[in-house]
């Protein structure tokens, strides 16, 4: 998550600074990598660490989070559109870096995931604390 979070904040800044269509096209190259690690790692780690009982709702909910995001990227994007200056396009792409600062901060607080634990140190006390 770390990764991704991180990723996806420097796409973002880079891609509202891109000057030609060569950059744009790298950007989103690794935009698109940025999103692979946090659409993977998110729901893995809310599955390994939410009760048997609430994992779907919970997964459901992130699911739901992505689609409420893409309605807000395309309301911003239905406005930013309107800028007569021409630069509209800069803010729909650095806004990116909001929810992705969001991500990269909350996951450095995060506890680590019981099979890590178990893999790193062999502790299952610990990991069974954490479940």
């Amino acid at each position: 998550m770390l990764i991704g979070g991180t990723v996806f904040i420097a796409v973002s800044v880079f891609g509202g600074a891109a000057s030609n269509v060569p950059m744009l096209l790298i950007n989103r190259i690794l935009l698109g990598i940025g999103l692979g690690f946090t659409n993977q790692s998110i729901p893995l780690y809310l599955s390994e660490m939410e009760p048997p009982r609430y994992r779907g709702a919970i997964n459901n909910g992130f699911e739901l989070c992505i689609s409420l995001g893409i309605l807000f990227a395309n309301i911003l994007n239905y406005f930013v559109i309107k800028i007569t200056a021409g630069w509209g396009w800069r803010i729909s792409l650095s806004m990116a870096a909001l929810p992705a600062a969001f991500l990269t901060i909350g996951a450095i607080f995060l506890p680590e995931m019981p099979s890590f634990i178990i893999q790193c140190d062999g502790n299952t006390d610990k990991a069974r604390i954490l479940l």
